[in-house]
This record gives structure tokens, sequence and C-alpha cells, in this order.
């Protein structure tokens, strides 16, 4: 008996393929066949058999159906500024690191589409110009949250700043979510849409890390951009958006007073050890700390690059707070944020989405969205951070 073809779409296998990062080797090794195989496919002279079309959909996280598009989606999942960014960049960036994007730009869809039905109101994000300067711009966006120096300073933890920070961006309508992109994995990435942005980060960093990539990713929304951010900061945009995101995060005058205090007034912070009590006081990232020292110019560049050479990554990974179950419905919560579940679940109370729609677009069960709907009602707690 012949086997049965798949008659997939050359040019959105290529398509595909181009978007996971994979290469026509690595695709052939991920099937188990020959690469002159896939160069068949691709060229559509031959067409898989329904078997290797199970491994090619799986190996290129993408659903059957998509092969049958009668052409390549219009849009790319990853953002422009590192597709389009030639020199190398390319290999600072992982597989998982696109999947995130990927599945970050579904979340994002669902978001739009679910904010539109149950008329939930668009944020308002304020733009800055190019020619305005992170200082100001951390002046404007800092009025707009609502964020204030003594929420930050006076909370119980740099914990508890991270999840009321996630908390006040999901309070003015972003999308804010938390991806175990591993400890090679990218920083974070800002998606741009009128609707549905998104700031993402990563979970194998510190707490206070999360805390500045989050303000730093909205720096790249404000500028009207998008991007996966690695840490490097060769380029212009990515200095500008670490500075704002210090600026937000530790306001010239109080930075001044504290440092004044420790170590004298005019005095420059020279070690180590003294950014990390200025970064432990304002319950921020040091690097935060030493890009804020170094704008009011109470740091050089020698201690700056110190101090960035250095890791943010958690000591420990995985897991929430001890006893924390680590169920579907928390982790769920963790890492889409509560905008999306949240609109998701209002668009099939209200009727707009269909009960086994809504368990698909999730992927739970119908007891595991009851426990969402409870933890979006609770107050803040471990489904936040992990």
């Amino acid at each position: 008996m012949p086997a049965v073809l798949a008659p997939i779409n050359p040019d959105v296998l290529a398509w595909a393929m181009q978007e996971a990062r994979v290469e026509r080797a690595a695709l052939a090794t991920k099937v188990k066949e020959d690469v002159g195989l896939v160069d068949q496919w691709l060229s559509g002279s031959m067409q898989p058999t329904t078997g290797q079309f199970d491994k090619i959909a799986k190996a290129l996280g993408r659903s059957r159906s998509f092969f049958f598009l009668p052409r390549p989606p219009a849009t790319h999942q990853v953002p422009m500024a590192f597709r389009a960014t030639p020199g190398g960049l390319w290999q600072d960036l992982l597989e998982a690191d696109f999947l995130a994007v990927r599945r970050a730009r579904r979340v994002q869809r669902l978001t739009r589409w679910s904010r539109e039905r149950v008329r939930d109101a668009a944020p308002t994000l304020p733009t800055v110009s190019r020619n305005t300067s992170a200082v100001k711009a951390a002046e404007v966006l800092r009025e707009w949250l609502g964020w204030t120096l003594e929420r930050q300073t006076q909370a119980k933890s740099a914990t508890a700043v991270t999840k009321d920070l996630r908390r006040t961006l999901e309070a003015h309508g972003l999308i804010a979510m938390q991806q175990a992109l591993g400890r090679k994995g990218c920083r974070g990435f800002s998606l741009l849409d009128p609707v549905a942005p998104v700031v993402a980060v990563n979970s194998a960093y510190t707490t206070e890390a999360r805390t500045y990539s989050y303000v730093h990713e909205l720096g790249h929304l404000v500028r009207g951009t998008e991007a996966i951010c690695t840490g490097a900061t060769g380029w212009a945009l990515e200095r500008w958006c670490e500075e704002f995101a210090a600026a937000l995060l530790l306001p010239r005058p109080a930075l001044t007073a504290y440092v004044n205090d420790l170590v004298g007034r005019d005095k420059p912070v020279t070690v180590p050890g003294q950014v990390t009590r200025v970064a432990n006081h304002f319950k921020i990232s040091r690097l935060a700390t030493i890009t804020a020292l170094q704008q009011a110019g109470r740091a050089d560049q020698l201690l700056w690059n110190e101090i960035k050479a250095q890791s943010d990554l958690r000591k420990k990974q995985g897991g929430g707070p001890a006893g924390d179950p680590q169920t579907l419905p928390v982790i769920r919560v963790r890492e889409w944020g509560r905008t999306p579940t949240r609109l998701l679940i209002e668009a099939a109370d209200q009727g707009a989405l269909s009960r086994p729609d809504l368990l698909e677009y999730l992927q739970l069960s119908s007891s595991e969205v009851d426990d969402v709907r409870r933890l979006l009602s609770s107050s803040p707690s471990a489904d936040d951070e992990d």
C-alpha cells in the first residue's frame, strides 16, 4: 500500500524554517531523514508522507493546518530589530527565544481579539520621539504609571516590587509576560500593538533584574520599536532603554541624596560593594543602579563595565516559593500574565467565545479554567512571580 502524502506548501515550509531558525540540515536531523529529501520538500518536487509531516510540524512548532496555507504569512514573528540587523546578532539568540516570541504573538492576537469583543479599553501608552532624553521619557512614564519611589523603597522585598510593577503595567492595559527562557536565553522582548502591546521577561534572571527588564522593554514600546534584548549595549537604542529604565526606577534627586550619605557629597561610587548597597536600598538590579550612577556622574565607565559583566541570573532555578503548587493554572497565569487570561474568560462569559474554544486557547481543562478564575480574583501571590 503506497504511503499517504501530505500536500504541503513548500513556500510555507521555507517560511516556517526561517522563522524557527532551523536550517535544512537541522530539520533533516530532527525528522531523521536525509537533507536531500528536505531539499526536495522545499523545491516541491517531493511531498512528505503523513508520518514525516507530523515530525516536520513538531520540529517547527507549527500546527499541521499551517503548512496548507496558500502563501506564507505576510508578517514575521521575530521583531524587526533582530531580523533586519546584519553582522551576526543571530548568534546571540536561541531557538527558545524565537519560540517564546511566537507564543507571545499568539497570546497577543488572542488578547487583541478578546479586548475588541468585550470592549475593554486599549492602553493609551505615551510615545516619545527619538530626540527625547531617557530622563525626560522616564518622567513622563512614571507619571503615566503612577509609579512612586515610596512604593518601591517601602515594599517588603524586591520580589514585591516586581509584582507591584507587573500588576501596574497590566492595570494600564499591557500584556506583561514571564517566560522560562533558560540561563542562556534573552533577557526579554517587546512586541508592538495598539491594542495589545507586550513586554516579556526571562524568569531565569533575579527578580530585581526582571523589574529592570520590564521597564527596559517598556522603553522600546514608547519609542515605537520591537526588540529581543540579549543585554548587548552596542546598539544606541538599547543604551537609551537602559538609561530610561534606570531613570524611571532611580530618580536623580533621590539617588543623589542617598549616595551623598553613603560616600560623601559629590564623591563617586568606586567599588561594587557600594553599588550593591544602593541597589538594595532601592530594591532594583545592580545594572539599573550603576547605569543611574553613571548618568548622574557618580560612577565611571570602568565600574559600569565591571557591574555589567557580572551575572544577574538567579542562583537557583525552577519552582516558586516553598509550598507553592506548580499547577497548570498557576503556570498559565504566571507565564501569560493577568491581562490575556482575564480577557479570554470575560469573552467566554459574555458569549463571544465558546467554552470549548476557551479551553483550547488556554490549553487547560474546565476545572483548571475555574482555578484560573479564582487566581485572577486573588491578591498578589506566588502566581505572579517565581
